[in-house]
């Protein structure tokens, strides 16, 4: 967790264990940390990846945040079948 605050504190970016309040966080942005023991990992084309279902069920859990990209990867991949509708809607010009 210490590499991981520092890493984000680097940036200038807070980092708390809980999420935290927009009134007590300095700018737009806050990264709460989720310690884990250890990382599963799979190699795509040589590269770590995290797993797919493990991916999915994350952004199934914040859908609101991840609407969009589920949308995409149920057109990209034929197999995963995730009945997601996400249309981005015109929006006027002022």
């Amino acid at each position: 967790m210490d590499a991981w605050e520092s890493f984000f504190e680097s940036f200038g970016l807070p980092t708390a264990s809980e999420r935290q309040l927009p009134d007590e966080v300095a700018g737009p942005l806050q990264f709460v940390l989720d310690p884990r023991r250890s990382l599963d990992i799979e190699h795509v084309e040589g590269y770590p990846v995290s797993p797919q279902e493990e991916t999915i069920a994350y952004m199934r859990e914040h859908y609101a945040q991840f609407q969009s990209a589920l949308a995409m990867l149920d057109r990209m991949y034929d197999d995963l079948d995730l009945d997601v509708a996400y249309r981005e809607r015109d929006r006027a010009q002022p």
